[in-house]
């Protein structure tokens, strides 16, 4: 039975487009965490190519292993026997195979080879600089591990660093896209569940898999020993780095509310300097955390948030309790977060609703043009606005409610006041995103320049754009079966 496949168009489309113009080498690095869905993009892409193909996970923990299995894979794919005593014996076939015709070939895993074979990595790079960049092949190499493929391919000192013709960093599902997953679900449920684990189809799969309620679900798979993401984030950390701890603590005091660079600091005792690599590297190259200024608000108040939602779930509700769950202990953690689960999710559709604002982005809301450059939170002595929104000629200030109870007139002048303290110039406008709605009186007020948005309306206006693209996206869904 075929997996269930979801998403990924624009990559799909990437690698189709690539392999129909193959007139000369293509050399694609493909990265991206664990259970991010790599090798199944993989996989459906090279279902297309009918022949001259060849996928091979390396699991190898040798050289003669590798060596095998590149025999095994060609005899697999060509009904071929070929001895492979040297590299050159492996890359001579492959310069033989392509001839005029076009080739694929796929190492997923890749980063492997690094513990066992670096001379079958200055092999590739060799053979493709003097004679696989002329031919119609396209190489694709993916692997697992962000901050070895980094290494290999992606930094100056890397053995192919230079080689690569077109790189893909696959990423998490946006909500635009996981909403593909639950189209069962209520719009609120969607919300809590992409709240919860976030957009990793592995963890998406695992939840699905449990048809067990959103908590229950969690128990089984995250506070149970033996549950398929017990500790995931750590080990997922120690699966990239080798001396991890630092990078648990950062986020563990960014999980507590130190956001701020010198309160991460103060918590860790540790001077900012020290802390400057390991933000970046949780940042740019482990893709878990980001970092913003205020829009319209003073410099240099950076704040750092956990960006990926299992991790930010699990370091707010199960990382305080570690020695307590490993001891079979799991109550605390339960009943903090059926205590903390509104706040914590308002927290989420803050970003849900900035995801969609960004969609729909020169689009129509409700017959009002969504036109903006620049998009941002505000802060200043204790106050926020959750998005702002601005151009050349306006700004758009927006107040985001997850919360059961509609919101009023109060709700707005409070939204104004703030927004008139901000050091935006010129005309102001403002929307309201609530899920329970509106107060009647504040609708019947019709104020000029404020949208009023709730969820089911959101949910209608995604559903109209999505269904829109799938129209544009015909031709790919049929190609590859979607």
């Amino acid at each position: 039975m075929e997996k269930e496949f979801y998403d990924r168009f624009e990559e799909l489309d990437l690698l189709r487009s690539k392999f129909d113009n193959l007139e000369k080498g293509e050399f694609g690095v493909l990265y991206g965490r664990r259970r991010v869905g790599k090798s199944e993009l993989l996989r459906k892409f090279a279902s297309k190519i009918k022949k001259n193909k060849m996928f091979l996970t390396i699991t190898s923990q040798s050289k003669a292993e590798l060596k095998k299995a590149l025999s095994i894979k060609i005899e697999e794919c060509f009904g071929e026997v070929v001895k492979i005593s040297e590299w050159s014996d492996f890359f001579d076939y492959l310069i033989e195979k392509t001839g005029e015709q076009k080739f694929l070939l796929i190492l997923d895993e890749f980063q492997r080879v690094d513990d066992f074979a670096k001379d079958f990595i200055y092999s590739l790079q060799d053979y493709w600089d003097s004679k696989l960049r002329k031919k119609k092949i396209m190489i694709i190499i993916s692997g697992s591990s962000m901050s070895m493929m980094h290494r290999l391919a992606l930094e100056e000192k890397g053995p192919l660093y230079g080689r690569k013709t077109f790189t893909i960093p696959l990423k998490q599902f946006r909500y635009i896209d996981f909403r593909e997953m639950f189209k069962d679900y209520s719009e609120e449920e969607k919300i809590k569940i992409f709240s919860v684990f976030g957009g990793t189809p592995q963890y998406l799969t695992f939840f699905k898999k449990t048809k067990l309620s959103l908590i229950e679900a969690f128990k089984e798979l995250v506070l149970r020993r033996d549950g398929a993401l017990y500790e995931e984030p750590i080990n997922a950390l120690k699966f990239e780095l080798t001396n991890p701890e630092r990078y648990i603590s950062i986020l563990g005091a960014i999980s507590k509310g130190k956001v701020e660079l010198k309160e991460i600091s103060d918590e860790l005792e540790l001077g900012q300097y020290q802390l400057t690599p390991y933000l970046r590297n949780l940042t740019e190259l482990l893709d878990i955390t980001c970092s913003s200024d205020p829009l319209f608000g003073k410099k240099k108040m950076k704040r750092y948030k956990i960006k990926d939602n299992f991790y930010r779930f699990w370091y707010r509700f199960v990382y305080p309790y570690q020695e307590q769950i490993q001891s079979g202990i799991v109550e605390t953690s339960v009943k903090r977060i059926e205590k903390e689960m509104g706040d914590y999710c308002g927290r989420i559709f803050e970003d849900i609703v900035t995801e969609f604002f960004l969609f729909m982005r020169n689009k129509k809301i409700k017959g009002v043009d969504i036109n903006f450059l620049e998009y941002g939170k505000w802060w200043e002595s204790g106050e926020d606005i959750d998005l702002v929104l601005s151009n050349a000629s306006y700004s758009t200030f927006i107040e985001i409610k997850f919360q059961n109870r509609k919101l009023n007139s109060n709700d707005f002048e409070n939204l104004k006041r703030k927004s008139l303290k901000t050091s935006s110039k010129g005309r102001l406008k403002y929307a309201m995103v609530s899920k329970s709605g509106f107060e009647q009186e504040l609708i019947d007020r019709k104020i000029p320049d404020l949208l009023l948005l709730d969820l089911e309306e959101m949910e209608r206006i995604i559903e109209d754009e999505t269904k829109r693209e799938k129209e544009i996206q015909v031709d790919l869904n049929d190609w590859f079966g979607i």
